[in-house]
């Protein structure tokens, strides 16, 4: 048999006897070096306003604009960036970067969505006089909008009076989380609100090709509504590296040598497909007992129910080294949501030298037939026999989590794609001037041609709350306590299943009357003077 390495504090200095201990994948000594980035030109003076809403939850969106801002701070010594948030999340997370002359945060007013609150999730809703003064105090040369929540109109008409470029990037389907939520009755409003929104922006940029195909097909139409890019997501190869696996940080999480770490990594919540992991999970314990351990690293809704799961660790979110540590020290990593917009943590895990097992959709970029597998939809079935395989064969880890590192090192170093939408920053700067990107046609301005018209600003302030409040929590509401009763069985399960579809039939009337009476608007303006671009 052939030894495998093992690498203790760092260094490989003893090998197992034989392949009985060979569960440690072999890793690369020394792990392969991080190519070193070429010098970047300096941007000018640019002061970049993003405006993200959730920027002390920490999740994709909110890393992915620190690692921004640690990028504009550190490389362009005469850039600026200025964060406007809302108070969501925890508040500690509000200085996970040291303060800095050039950077500074700003709150705006908020409220929570009905569904996360228990992560901290609100949107923003509306900009108050003193952040309009705040902001006009850092006078922003290009705006940066995150997401398409309530307040982005009034910034794209600050863009527009202001006389601002604008930048928008896609980070999250929030259409599609719709049918996680029993809310499929939204997704026409939030589909016309994007391509709303998305008329009034020169460039949307999106992380990979499968996004951009997506957002232009004829269901969504935002191809129509305006120009759409690709810009992917950065990894840390430094950060997450296969050099974090040691004897010492492996028992750290109470695993041994001998044991199969399969690692899951996300906000714990339905959308993520937290079933099909237990699921797997528990198919694995089963034909493969006690050597194959879960670990679980995240917060959320599905929680508890992961803590059930025997041979499992859960630990709640981590960060910094110990979080390098839990990728590094695991075997394979199972993801299987199909509502991702680039993958971040499979990134990660390909990094840090792990086989990857994900959705054959939204993480396809990330995975070649030499450092994982895909699978198409939730097939339980699929995801199994694939991890199964990975499980049974150490060679097999070994080759595919070299590759999966080697994949990262060469296309998705953080600094290339930090630097490549500075460059875009600069250019918008120097043209400088608010522009959108196209002429109306029969798709784009759904509402009409004004960001915040009356019957928008009406329909969104005043019922957009009353339809969060009643409407839709209602129809959450039902939709979790008929799910609950059903699991404890008993006649309130049967009554609740029968309000279930009340609540849905009051989500459409809703969806309906929003609908015609926003649509009315384009339709006065048609009568009207025609718009050009």
């Amino acid at each position: 048999t052939v030894p495998t390495p093992i690498i203790r504090e760092g260094k490989p200095i003893a090998t197992l006897p034989n392949e009985a201990k060979s569960n440690l994948r072999f890793t690369i000594t020394p792990p392969p070096k991080v190519p070193k980035v070429p010098k970047v030109p300096k941007v000018p003076k640019v002061r970049v306003l993003v405006v993200t809403p959730c920027y002390n939850v920490i999740d994709g969106v909110s890393n992915t604009i620190r690692k921004l801002e640690q990028h504009i701070i550190s490389e362009h010594p005469e850039a600026s960036i200025c964060v406007l948030t809302t108070k969501s999340g925890d508040s500690k997370n509000l200085n996970n970067l040291p303060e800095h002359p050039r950077r500074r945060v700003i709150s705006m007013r908020s409220f929570p969505l009905p569904v996360c609150a228990e992560m901290g999730y609100e949107i923003g809703n509306s900009l108050s006089a003193q952040n309009l003064a705040e902001v006009d105090s850092f006078d922003p040369t290009v705006i940066h909008i995150t997401t398409p929540d309530l307040v982005v109109l009034q910034i794209i008409q600050l863009a527009m009076s202001r006389n601002v470029p604008l930048v928008a990037t896609w980070h999250s389907n929030f259409v599609a989380y719709m049918d996680y939520y029993e809310s499929p009755w939204m997704k026409p409003i939030l589909v016309q609100w994007l391509r709303h929104v998305y008329s009034f922006v020169p460039k949307l940029l999106v992380p990979t090709k499968f996004v951009k195909n997506n957002l232009s097909n004829d269901y969504y139409q935002l191809s129509d509504c305006t120009e759409i890019g690709i810009w992917g997501r950065g990894i840390d190869c430094e950060r997450f590296s296969p050099s974090y696996r040691t004897e010492t940080n492996r028992s750290k999480f109470g695993f041994s040598v001998d044991d199969i770490v399969v690692l899951f990594v996300a906000r714990l919540v339905t959308e993520k497909r937290c079933d099909v992991y237990m699921d797997v999970m528990r198919r694995l314990l089963n034909s493969r007992g006690d050597v194959v351990k879960g670990l679980v690293v995240g917060e959320g809704a599905e929680m508890e129910k992961l803590k059930t799961l025997p041979n499992t660790t859960t630990t709640g979110w981590l960060s910094g080294e110990d979080l390098s540590i839990a990728y590094a020290i695991s075997d394979i990593f199972l993801f299987p949501s199909a509502v991702e917009t680039f993958g971040n943590a499979t990134g990660e895990a390909c990094a840090s030298g792990l086989p990857v097992v994900v959705d054959n959709g939204c993480s396809a970029h990330l995975v070649t037939n030499d450092n994982g597998f895909t699978v198409k939809g939730s097939n339980v079935d699929e995801y199994y026999n694939r991890t199964l395989l990975l499980v049974d064969d150490v060679k097999l880890r070994t080759k595919f989590g070299i590759n999966g590192r080697k994949l990262v090192l060469e296309k998705f170093q953080q600094s290339e794609v930090s630097e490549e939408l500075c460059q875009l920053y600069a250019e918008e700067s120097e043209i400088g001037g608010y522009r959108n990107s196209c002429v109306e046609n029969d798709v784009n301005f759904p509402w009409g041609i004004s960001p915040k018209s009356f019957a928008l600003t009406f329909m969104s302030e005043w019922c957009f709350w009353l339809a969060v409040r009643c409407t839709v929590k209602m129809v959450w509401l039902l939709s979790f306590v008929g799910s609950f009763l059903g699991v404890k069985g008993g006649g309130p399960a049967s009554f609740a299943r029968k309000l279930m579809p009340i609540g849905s039939l009051l989500g459409t009337i809703f969806t309906k009357v929003f609908l015609l009476i926003v649509s009315r608007t384009k339709i006065r303006e048609r009568r009207g003077s025609r718009f050009a671009a």
